[in-house]
């Protein structure tokens, strides 16, 4: 995954349950209805390819196909778990 510099109209939203089905439509619906907004997506997995891989399979479900082409470069999909002292994230990654 490429990333853009975010520009001073940039939105960044953290979104946790992007799996589910209220989750995954959020997602949809801010990706396809403003093109300045960037998501960091909170996913249960063991590493973020992982994590990356669940996302795709729910987003396809959902309404994927209707997303702006440069969508994959403005979503950022992190392995964690919001249960877990520090999201799970290990070492200074949460930082």
């Amino acid at each position: 995954m490429t990333s853009k510099k975010m520009t001073n109209k940039s939105r960044l939203f953290l979104i946790t349950g992007a799996t589910g089905n209220i989750g995954a439509r959020l997602t949809v619906d801010l990706l396809r209805n403003d093109p300045c907004v960037r998501v960091i997506l909170l996913v249960r997995g063991k590493d973020d390819y992982s994590a990356w891989s669940r996302v795709m399979g729910i987003l396809k479900s959902v309404g994927c196909g209707n997303l702006p082409l440069d969508w994959q470069s403005r979503v950022i999909v992190l392995a964690g778990d919001i249960s877990e002292k520090q999201l799970g994230f290990s070492g200074g990654r949460l930082y």
